[in-house]
């Protein structure tokens, strides 16, 4: 996100930490996501695939799932955050919305657990928000299911 003003809106610290009652939500959280320049914790992240393409080239790609590409859900706590509705908004608008994301594991008390992905290339493509319900006693979540052109793990 090039354009400051274009920046989705986030409330996270600088490595992806929340504090007070949004760290509460986020200690179930088993992944920290960049996302561009902001970091976010999540519960689940994936499928993570990558895909060889036969014939023409021996490269490995993303990028066969027709013309959408390999796609990667992302699942969180539902916060005051607007991050993912923003990013989903900037591709509406017709806005510069590629970013290259950061996917790490954490360890039982939080911190990185070594293990991580970088998807190049990625887009959003659905965001989906909670279903209200009075009688479930469930944290509500938001989901982002997004795009991307390859992946590699950080050196």
């Amino acid at each position: 996100m090039s354009d400051q003003a274009d920046e989705p809106a986030d409330d996270t610290a600088a490595d992806g930490r929340h504090s007070g009652e949004l760290g509460r939500l986020f200690s179930v959280a088993n992944f920290r996501v960049r996302i561009g320049d902001h970091w976010i914790g999540c519960r689940s992240v994936g499928p993570i695939r990558m895909v060889v393409s036969g014939g023409e080239s021996h490269r490995a790609h993303a990028g066969t799932d027709g013309d959408v590409g390999q796609i990667l859900t992302l699942r969180r706590a539902l916060t005051d955050s607007t991050l993912f509705q923003d990013w989903c908004r900037l591709a509406v608008d017709g806005k510069p919305s590629e970013r290259e994301v950061l996917v790490e594991q954490l360890d039982p008390v939080g911190d990185p657990a070594g293990i991580g992905w970088i998807l190049e290339g990625a887009k959003p493509l659905v965001w989906t928000g909670p279903a209200f319900d009075a009688l479930d006693g469930a944290v509500s979540e938001e989901s982002l299911q997004i795009t991307y052109r390859s992946l590699r793990r950080p050196e």
